[in-house]
Order: structure tokens, then C-alpha cells, then sequence
């Protein structure tokens, strides 16, 4: 029987290893699409859609910005935050499902966000290891990490003393991912998110950051790409006692939110308005995270 070289050996398991590792995405439970699941990505109905423009010009949302952001680049990670402008916004979705009702209005200060993802060599300069990734590289977003390893990363580049960073909540995300509130389907448009976003029929494994459209406000893979977590605990009638000043979503649960969509998601999974949940110890391929925070 005639053998395969070593060589090609080595290479047709590099080659199939990203598919390997997710695998247990699909087999698996605690798999990072969002519970409960989307039936259809249809818009909102038209007469629904007119009444919600209209509230949220009534509550303030704003624009994008048209002038320059203002920028901080990290020394220590080269982490690049933009300073996101507070206003009025309606977040969530009364067309959506059960844990996006009611859209309620939501007023946040000036934030400070990443324009991307967090990557690989990000992770590796504060935490010198790196978990196991579907595809290794520098500029790849990070991956298959838990919400409690993201709080020790943190933990560890405050300890650095260059700003102070955290993750963003969970109506910094949304507002953020619409253009300052405006009544956007996907982050930074109403049409096709492809041309800003990493999706279904993008491949099966992640894209270097920031190669995709930016959104309004500067921010790349706000959709798409992977899913990102944010610092809320999960509630389903959160929003039924959500509104005011910069909320931070309930004070426990059992698990935490996660936002945008990954590269497998089909386009209902990177609706704006969409939540998704996992417990805080458990971690899945394409799901990262970006990063909030202040300069010093």
C-alpha cells in the first residue's frame, strides 16, 4: 500500500484541525448562538419600524459622528479605544423575542470602546498563554475564551497602570453597534451587513480584524467575525425593569450576555437588538470579546 508522505500527513491535519475544534460547537450544548433562537430574519413590520424613528428622534438618539474620533492607542497591548459621545437612545426590540421586550429608553454618558476585537497577540503580550484557537495568528481575533478569563485579563493589564479597561455593558454595545442609537437591523447599516461584517458563507474560521467596513462610529466585526461577551449577567425580563442612567444590567444571574454574531451566524443572529447568554466558566470557539474602558 502506497503511503502518504509525512509532510502531506502534517499538512491535511493542520488543514481539517480548525473544523475539529469546532465541532463541539455544533455537538455540543452551551454552543455560542443565542438562546432562545431566532425563527426568521425578517425586518420589523413597516407601520412598527415608522413608530420606533419616531420615538427615538423624540428621545435624542444621534447621528454618527461626522468629524474626526478621538483616539487612544494602549502602549502596553496597542488596544485603540475611541471615545464614543453619550445621548438617548430606545434599545431593544418590541418585534423582537421575549428577552428583547419592551424597547425602552436608555440615556448613557461619554464611553470609551475598542475599535476592534481583541486579538491573539493582544491576549499573549498580558497573559503570555494562549487557549486553544481555531486558527492561530496575530491579527485573528481571540477565541474560546470564558467570561471569567476575559475579567483575569483585565485584572492583569490594570494592574499595567496605562487606563483602565473593562468590558462594555451590555447598552454600551448596543448603542455603540447603531451609530449612537439610531434604529439600525445590523451594526452601521439597515441593508446586506456584508460589506461590514464576517457571516455566514464567510468561511468557517475567523478574519483578521478590522478588514470589514467600520460602522459610524469607527468600530470594525461589530457584527460578525466572533461573538462578543460584555459585562452583564443574562436576565430574559431584564428589560422589563430596565431604563434611566446607565444601566449595568441585574446584580446576579447564572450566566452572562454575549453580543454581534460570529462567522457561521446567519444574518438574523447579527440583528442589533439580539442577545445571547452563556455561564461565565464556560467557553466556545468564536466567541471573544472587545474591550472598554478610560485613558489615563
Amino acid at each position: 500500500m502506497k503511503t502518504i508522505p509525512s509532510p502531506l500527513r502534517a499538512f491535511r491535519r493542520r488543514r481539517f484541525r480548525p473544523l475539529a475544534l469546532l465541532l463541539p460547537v455544533w455537538l455540543l450544548g452551551g454552543c455560542p448562538w443565542p438562546t432562545p433562537m431566532l425563527t426568521s430574519p425578517d425586518d420589523a413590520p413597516p407601520a412598527e419600524e415608522s413608530l420606533r424613528i419616531q420615538s427615538t428622534r423624540r428621545l435624542g438618539a444621534l447621528p454618527p459622528l461626522t468629524h474626526a474620533p478621538t483616539l487612544w492607542k494602549d502602549p502596553v497591548t496597542g488596544i485603540t479605544l475611541t471615545r464614543i459621545p453619550g445621548g438617548c437612545f430606545i434599545m431593544g426590540d418590541n418585534q423582537g423575542k421575549p428577552h428583547e421586550r419592551p424597547a425602552h429608553n436608555v440615556c448613557l454618558d461619554d464611553f470609551w470602546l475598542a475599535i476592534h476585537e481583541t486579538t491573539q497577540e493582544q491576549w499573549q503580550r498580558i497573559m503570555e498563554t494562549l487557549p486553544t484557537q481555531t486558527v492561530p495568528g496575530a491579527g485573528l481575533p481571540v477565541e474560546n475564551v470564558t467570561w471569567n478569563d476575559v475579567e483575569r485579563f483585565i485584572q492583569q493589564l490594570n494592574s499595567k497602570g496605562q487606563g483602565h479597561f473593562r468590558l462594555p455593558t451590555e447598552a454600551e454595545w448596543e448603542y455603540a453597534c447603531r451609530n449612537r442609537g439610531q434604529l439600525l437591523r445590523y451594526c452601521g447599516t439597515n441593508d446586506d451587513p456584508t460589506p461590514y461584517s464576517w457571516h455566514q458563507g464567510s468561511g468557517v474560521t475567523v478574519h483578521p480584524v478590522g478588514e470589514r467596513l467600520a460602522n459610524g462610529l469607527g468600530l470594525h466585526d461589530m457584527n460578525g467575525n466572533v461573538w462578543e461577551w460584555v459585562g452583564d449577567w443574562y436576565d430574559e425580563k431584564a428589560y422589563q425593569n430596565t431604563s434611566g442612567n446607565n444601566p449595568s444590567g441585574p446584580e446576579t444571574g447564572t450566566s452572562k450576555v454575549f453580543r454581534g454574531g460570529g462567522v457561521l451566524s446567519g444574518t438574523g443572529f447579527l440583528k442589533a437588538t439580539n442577545r445571547a447568554n452563556l455561564w461565565p466558566d464556560r467557553k466556545n470557539a468564536l466567541l471573544g470579546f472587545r474591550l472598554a474602558g478610560n485613558p489615563p
